[in-house]
């Protein structure tokens, strides 16, 4: 079933009910019932809808109102952290007790220079040449 705006469905059934009453001299003793139940039923869809944008309209204002007090909580906490950092030192670990996580110094890696010459490899202690001691050292 295609959907419709809420707009054309209420003003189809107003148009309904409003041949049925012209017409309600001719109808069934039913028909004026339901007429009169299909007028009811536009008029509360009428002021549903009536709540429901003014509640639309609240959340909006809701809303802009609680995205305008995040920034300006975030503004503060920016601040407040910037001062604690200032205070105590940017590596301070008293900066834990406020949630905060103090710098590290960084581990510097061992970077050959070009300038310094290779070391050789240690060498371990010299072993026999296989020439020189060919028999058993008993």
């Amino acid at each position: 079933m295609p959907k419709s705006s809420y707009a054309r469905e209420t003003a189809s059934w107003d148009k309904l009910a409003i041949a049925l009453a012209r017409e309600a001299g001719e109808l069934p003793v039913e028909l004026a019932e339901h007429r009169a139940r299909l007028e009811e039923v536009v008029k509360r869809a009428r002021t549903l809808h009536n709540r429901q944008a003014s509640q639309d309209a609240r959340l909006r204002q809701t809303s802009r109102e609680l995205r305008e007090e995040l920034a300006l909580g975030r503004e503060i906490e920016s601040r407040v952290r910037a001062y604690l950092r200032g205070r105590f030192g940017a590596r301070s670990v008293a900066l834990v007790g406020f949630g905060g996580r103090p710098l590290r110094r960084r581990r510097r890696t061992e970077v050959p220079s070009l300038d310094a010459p290779e070391t050789a490899p240690a060498e371990g202690p010299e072993l026999p040449d296989a020439a020189e001691g060919e028999g058993s050292p008993n």
